[in-house]
């Protein structure tokens, strides 16, 4: 089974791309998870 970042790019604008597109996923899925979490202890 692989994973989100389990992928080799040859073309180098879609390795930026790819890369970008997986910082926004991240930061979105990390503010998602702090605001469900925010305030419980």
């Amino acid at each position: 089974m692989g994973s989100w970042n389990d992928i080799a790019l040859a073309d180098d604008a879609l390795a930026q791309e790819y890369e970008r597109r997986t910082a926004d996923l991240y930061s979105a899925v990390l503010a998602a998870v702090v605001a469900v979490t925010d305030g419980v202890a």
